[in-house]
């Protein structure tokens, strides 16, 4: 039941009024129109350009050819056909496994399975063999990345796997930088309310202000240009993150305005397959020992914890993902600092 005042005069009562199923739709048609569009925004991140060239055995190009690209985790599908050139391109493809499929009239139909990077400009070509519509020819690599010939963007990718099963102290994937060519941090630039808590990368030798950090294509430094990180000084933990580029040299246009590193970072998202992870990690004191300056040894826990889980609305067409991480700590910090002594 639904309570209202219905505007008149004064004195009119209170009323009540039941929600109709049609109020509902409504609502949850609203609902789901914000979902998606919010759903489209962040998506356009975590992309990639997918390119090439369909031949025959003999070399020559084919015209006219239906190529099919299939996202196997959430069996999005995108068609194309090829120029009078024999080429296709898929822009904005989502990342992940891809499946393309060439097809035409009088030739064996040609499948590979690609993985497809965030940022990454891949070419992918095919031929196709003289045969039946019916018979299949599938590719299988040992490695199914696609190969980027289209840009000279220098710079390496941490994938999922990568950023699972790397030792990290406090669970900032951020750390991961640092093993990248080129990229050291400055200790002596120490993180402070005016620059920014997180940690001070220099890559190529240029100014710990000058890399641009992008989550899911948008810049989240602020308009200082600070590093981008929470009061507790991570930029992120990694049970949201999906992968993350280090671009280190020769950026895209779309990429520009940084004399340093770009550090693009694609977060997670939900597929046709339900999964979820939780965990906590808990420190004390009762290993440490006494500081050389302190009478007794002081408190210190620390309590970091946190819950992933993704999977359909809907298969094949809608998806979520949710994670949270939460970080608690109480730490007693002694200072030493030089003074007068009496005499002076």
């Amino acid at each position: 039941m639904v309570q209202y005042v219905k505007a008149g005069r004064l004195g009119q009562q209170v009323g009540k009024r039941p929600m109709t199923i049609k109020s509902i739709q409504r609502v949850v048609f609203v609902l789901a129109g914000v979902l998606a569009w919010t759903a489209l925004a962040v998506a356009q991140g975590g992309q990639g350009d997918l390119a090439g060239i369909i031949k025959d055995s003999s070399g020559g190009v084919l015209p006219g050819v239906v190529v099919t690209a299939r996202q196997l985790a959430t069996n999005q599908l995108r068609t194309t056909t090829t120029d009078s050139q024999g080429r296709y391109v898929f822009p904005n493809l989502t990342i992940g496994h891809q499946e393309v499929i060439a097809e035409l009239t009088g030739f064996q139909s040609a499948k590979q399975i690609v993985e497809l990077s965030v940022g990454q400009k891949a070419e992918l070509d095919l031929v196709l063999s003289l045969g039946t519509l019916g018979e299949t020819v599938q590719v299988v690599a040992e490695r199914p990345i696609a190969v980027d010939t289209r840009s000279s963007t220098y710079g390496q990718l941490v994938a999922r796997a990568q950023i699972e099963a790397q030792p990290r102290n406090g669970r900032d994937f951020s750390q991961l930088i640092l093993l990248q060519p080129g990229a050291v941090q400055a200790r002596s630039d120490t993180g402070d309310i005016l620059t920014g808590k997180g940690a001070k990368i220099s890559v190529h030798g240029a100014r710990t202000s000058q890399n641009v950090f992008l989550l899911d294509g948008t810049d989240i430094l602020d308009a200082l240009g600070r590093t981008a990180a929470s009061a507790q000084g991570l930029v992120s933990g990694i049970e949201s993150v999906q992968e993350f580029t280090v671009l280190t040299n020769t950026y895209s246009a779309d990429q520009g305005r940084a004399a340093g590193g770009v550090f693009n970072i694609v977060t997670r998202s939900g597929t046709n397959e339900r999964h979820g992870s939780a965990f906590e990690f808990f420190r004390n004191d009762r290993l440490d020992a006494r500081n050389f300056f302190e009478r007794s040894k002081q408190s210190f826990v620390r309590h970091q914890f946190g819950a992933s889980a993704g999977g359909p609305l809907t298969k094949n067409r809608a998806f979520l993902f949710f994670a949270y991480e939460g970080f608690r700590e109480r730490l007693t910090v002694t200072d030493v600092q030089p003074v007068p002594s009496l005499a002076a």
